[in-house]
């Protein structure tokens, strides 16, 4: 299947995330089996980056959402919503008598997640690195585990090799990565130690073993497949500003479409759907999930363009995700479509 992807179109693209990822509404799910997800970052200045990739995770449908932040941001995360869970726990290792440990608190919530998402507003300091270095170590053989890296884990991915060298032990297709081009271009010229312009997103693909989501005026989504890399490019109209954040709700978009995929293998054995229902390998899941993200979150920077224009900001795209989710992937698709 890998290698037929680029050959779908957009609509079949998103009949296939339908299909294959997204479990359907059911009066017989428990709280928590249609995803549950964690975002780890903010900081004492930033706490508008993790809000947001929450905001656009709980509205693509997961029904708990966790944010792990610094004690600082805690509570300005929670005054933005009460639909969040906010833990506090994040800095813990700069008190720790052994560096680089995470608290068991974090580890017991790590361990009940579909996904997380890691970066967004972290901040680029010692603390920061130590808490990323420690998740990583946690969670580089959970793989179960679908994991995001974006923003200041993106920049600590191009300037530290020690985060590199656990990034690439994690398990093939596990892990999303969602740098714009001139990140992208930073991470691939500290793997090869040259430059790689239009060729980074395809070399941080075959290095890491993993899914990039190179962010530009299209989306390119790069992945392994056997011995070559391959790509996928979203076109969807977006907008024509750019506004910090916008980021943020493509990381929160492709964090629910993980961890649906997840949802969907827990369930692949139950009574309801048929023994067949994932045959995705989780390279091809995690591609089409991501995708599939793309696609929601440049709609949403379309649709909120459209209506404010220069004044559009990161809270209009995320009163928009609800409606784009259901018009791009909650729709019918019929036989001459896909």
């Amino acid at each position: 299947m890998a290698n037929r992807l680029p050959s779908l179109s957009h609509k079949q693209l998103l009949a296939l995330a339908q299909k294959e990822l997204i479990p359907p509404l059911s009066s017989t799910l428990h709280k928590g089996q249609a995803g549950r997800v964690c975002i780890i970052g903010g900081s004492r200045d930033y706490t508008g980056a993790p809000y947001f990739c929450a905001r656009a995770t709980a509205l693509m449908g997961m029904d708990l959402v966790h944010v792990v932040c610094p004690p600082a941001a805690a509570p300005v995360i929670k005054g933005y919503s009460p639909d969040l869970m906010v833990h506090p726990i994040l800095g813990i290792s700069a008190e720790s008598t052994s560096p680089g440990d995470i608290s068991a608190e974090l580890i017991s919530l790590l361990q009940r997640m579909h996904a997380i998402c890691v970066g967004p507003g972290l901040g680029r300091d010692a603390i920061a690195r130590s808490d990323l270095l420690a998740i990583l170590r946690h969670v580089v053989h959970s793989h179960d585990l679908g994991v995001v890296l974006d923003a200041d884990a993106l920049w600590f991915l191009a300037e530290d090799a020690e985060i590199r060298g656990l990034v690439s032990q994690m398990h093939k297709g596990q892990l999303v990565l969602t740098p714009n081009i001139i990140e992208a271009r930073r991470i691939a010229k500290a793997v090869t130690k040259q430059d790689c312009n239009n060729t980074a997103g395809r070399i941080i693909a075959s290095q890491f073993k993993c899914v990039v989501i190179e962010k530009g005026a299209a989306d390119h989504v790069h992945y392994p497949d056997n011995n070559s890399t391959r790509d996928i490019t979203c076109r969807v109209e977006g907008s024509l500003k750019r506004v910090g954040g916008q980021g943020d709700t493509l990381a929160g978009a492709v964090l629910a479409m993980i961890a649906y995929s997840r949802c969907m293998e827990e369930r692949q054995a139950g009574p309801d759907l048929p023994q067949d229902k994932q045959p995705l390998t989780l390279t091809e899941q995690t591609v089409v999930a991501s995708y599939a993200a793309c696609s929601v979150a440049r709609e949403c920077s379309r649709r909120a363009f459209s209506r404010y224009g220069r004044a559009m900001q990161t809270s209009n795209l995320s009163h928009e995700v609800g409606a784009v989710f259901h018009d791009l992937l909650e729709r019918e698709f019929d036989e001459s479509e896909i």
